[in-house]
């Protein structure tokens, strides 16, 4: 599955993967995933919603930290 992302869709499931380590366990929002990735919040809950299409993100709507990566993806080596 993690193949079929694309490249700033990766980069997506890495941010809240990380800012998730980061606070210890807690999800981040999506204002934070978007500082993250220097971009909007808008293009933020475009690729949320894209992950969440392709079954690698999962999140609750109107529940403030629930983005969850349910499959990690692999960096490519």
């Amino acid at each position: 599955m993690a193949d079929r992302l694309s490249p700033r869709q990766r980069d997506f499931t890495r941010a809240v993967g990380v800012l998730t380590k980061r606070r210890r366990g807690l999800p981040p929002t999506l204002a934070e995933v978007a500082a993250e990735l220097t971009v909007s919040t808008q293009r933020a809950a475009q690729l949320a919603d894209a992950c969440t299409a392709l079954g690698v993100v999962i999140r609750e709507r109107r529940v403030a930290r629930s983005l969850r990566v349910v499959r990690p993806t692999r960096a490519k080596s």
